[in-house]
């Protein structure tokens, strides 16, 4: 009875998980080609919204390894 209700509650997080990963990967196709239709180099905006767009996905992907127990997923 626990084991069962253990392997639901972890089914029912690595499917939000997944959700997440596929909603962050859309979000950032979404973005480099919102940034390739742009000139970095001349738009200074640009360039500083890219930059904490990048570590606001580092700090975020962190986040998801110490709550998921260190455990790294690759996509």
């Amino acid at each position: 009875m626990l084991s069962s209700t253990i392997n639901n509650l972890f089914l029912k997080i690595s499917a939000q998980f997944q959700g997440a990963l596929i909603l962050w990967k859309k979000s950032l196709l979404y973005y480099f080609n919102k940034l390739n239709k742009k000139q970095l180099t001349k738009n200074i905006v640009s360039c500083f919204s890219y930059k904490i767009f990048v570590k606001k996905l580092i700090v975020f992907s962190n986040e998801l390894e110490l709550n998921f127990f260190g455990i790294s997923f690759q996509f």
